[in-house]
This record gives structure tokens, sequence and C-alpha cells, in this order.
């Protein structure tokens, strides 16, 4: 199934969008996403997240270039291909559990801030607790697009290199495309740390 349609089929929030659109793109790129029946191994344990939010669908495409960094790292590519893959899906992998769970800390406060609106109060102490939980909210929502973004920047560069690669357009540039990769992977790494320690926070 091509990633463009599943996409569009949702209403999705623009970061979601513009990730989604990063996804389409590989999906035009000849033949580096055909689906095997091989699932990756899960985290145990992890908290239901609820369907038909923007968290849930910025996990669902998480998933999905997971699945599509696996099969981009396989075939016969070259090692400048290869390599920063299999370091993308390690950290995209390792990341999974902890945008679960922080997705499942917003449906937690989603849930808290329905609650507390639901009986209006002119309480000053009130307001204070559901704009502190609002505030919350917010800054977890931002740092799981964040993560997405960073795993979509990625795997798009890693796209790029093996586009570049199956043409035989190598040329002076391919250190640059390679370094280019290799500074979205340290961002990368920096972002899941940073959303490691929130998710931990919040647990």
């Amino acid at each position: 199934m091509g990633g463009v349609a599943w996409a569009v089929g949702t209403a999705a929030a623009p970061a979601v969008a513009i990730a989604a659109g990063a996804y389409g793109i590989g999906a035009v790129v000849g033949g580096l996403f055909n689906r095997d029946d091989e699932d990756r191994p899960r985290e145990l344990a992890l908290p239901e997240i609820r369907k038909g939010t923007e968290q849930a669908q910025l996990v669902d495409l998480l998933d999905r270039y997971i699945r599509d960094l696996r099969t981009l790292r396989s075939g016969p590519k070259p090692d400048a291909v290869v390599d920063p893959s299999i370091e993308a899906l390690v950290a995209a992998e390792s990341g999974y559990g902890t945008a679960v769970r922080v997705a499942a800390a917003v449906d937690g406060l989603d849930t808290a801030l329905t609650r507390s609106t639901s009986t209006p109060s002119n309480s000053t102490e009130v307001r204070e607790a559901v704009q502190r939980m609002a505030n919350r909210r917010a800054a977890l929502l931002e740092k799981l697009r964040g993560m997405v973004d960073e795993v979509a920047e990625v795997y798009t560069k890693l796209l790029e290199m093996s586009a570049a690669v199956s043409s035989l357009d190598v040329t002076m540039g391919a250190t640059e495309d390679v370094e280019k990769v290799n500074s979205s992977l340290d961002s990368l790494r920096h972002t899941l740390a940073d959303l490691e320690t929130q998710a931990d926070k919040e647990s």
C-alpha cells in the first residue's frame, strides 16, 4: 500500500501531514517498501493509546517508518547506505516504546482536561491547574512531533542516498551526503534521549 493513500485518509494535524508527506516521497522511490510478515520485537507492557488522536497517528507513522527502515537496510546496497540505515532503525526502534508512553500520557491529560472543564469553576486554583495540564499536554505533543520529524528527516536523506546509488549518481558530494545523514542521526539520538527523560517524568 502506498504511503500517500493512508496519509490522506486521516484528518491529521499539520505536523502529521508533513511527516506523512515525507513517507509518501519514499513510496515513490522504486521498490523499497514491500512489506514482509516479519514483525519487529515490541516492548512488553506498553500502555494502550486512544485511536484517532494526533498522538496515535504520530505513533502509527513512526511504526511505518520503522518497518520501511528495516526494508531499506536490506538488499545489495553499499555500506554508506546500509550502515546508517541500521543505525536509524536501532534508534527509531529504541524510541518506539517511549513514543507510546508519551502518547498515553497525552491521552491521560486529554481525559483529565475533559473532566476538569465539564464543570466550570471560577476558582483561580482550578484554572491554574487546568492551564498547567494544558501546558504539559502541549509540551509532550510537541516533543512527540519533533521525534517523528527527526526520523522522517533521516529516512528521507537515506532515500536520497539510496536513489543516487541506484542511478549511479556517485559524485563528489557523496561524502557530504553521508555527513548530513550522520548529523541527522546525532540529532535524532539527542531528541530520543530528551523524549525518554520526559516520558520518565510522566511515569
